[in-house]
């Protein structure tokens, strides 16, 4: 156990905003018009969770994410007015665009660790893009609740740190919407 925390200490030490925490790792991005089919074993082997939407400009127009890209699907094999010999045929032709969030909300690259926590949970989002601090449409990568709430747990022990919000994150992740019984990340 202490091994980890010296690997997390190390490595982590110095990631204070959602921008630092966004260019820690690498993250996918599509174009509005590639297929879903394509993308999503890409997604899956990528384990994010979410990939960025830019347009021909590299302008972010949309947030894609695993779940509507299942809601969609779902709704599609659900749909009766589809017959449904047909639905392969329609989840083969199922575009980026017809499935993605667009426009999405986002966090600025400076703001910190602990305010883009706070800003998730009281909108309800699991992941956002963060974006430039003057360009809004220029993607720096996408975070998760889940990430941000590990780094600001880490950081509240720190000398000279609030810790603000914190303790409410890791509660929230304790409890529902991903699980009826407390969240243990050894299982």
């Amino acid at each position: 156990m202490e091994r980890i925390s010296t690997v997390f200490d190390q490595k982590n030490s110095a990631l204070v905003t959602v921008g630092d925490v966004a260019f820690s790792h690498r993250h996918l991005t599509f174009n509005p018009d590639e297929y879903v089919k394509i993308i999503l074993p890409l997604m899956l082997s990528s384990e994010g969770g979410a990939v960025g939407v830019l347009d021909e400009n590299e302008c972010l127009v949309g947030l894609l994410t695993e779940r509507e890209m299942l809601k969609k699907i779902f709704y599609t094999t659900s749909d009766p007015s589809i017959h449904p010999h047909n639905v392969g045929k329609y989840i083969d032709d199922m575009t980026v665009r017809q499935v993605m969030i667009a426009s999405p909300e986002t966090l600025g690259e400076h703001i910190s660790i602990e305010d883009g926590l706070d800003i998730m949970m009281q909108r309800g989002y699991r992941l956002m893009p963060v974006v430039r601090k003057y360009d809004k449409t220029a993607l720096v990568g996408i975070v998760s609740h889940r990430e941000l709430s590990l780094y600001a747990g880490h950081r509240e022990g720190e000398p000279g740190k609030n810790g603000k919000g914190s303790k409410a994150a890791f509660s929230h992740l304790m409890h529902k919407p991903y699980n009826s019984r407390p969240y243990n990340p050894w299982i």
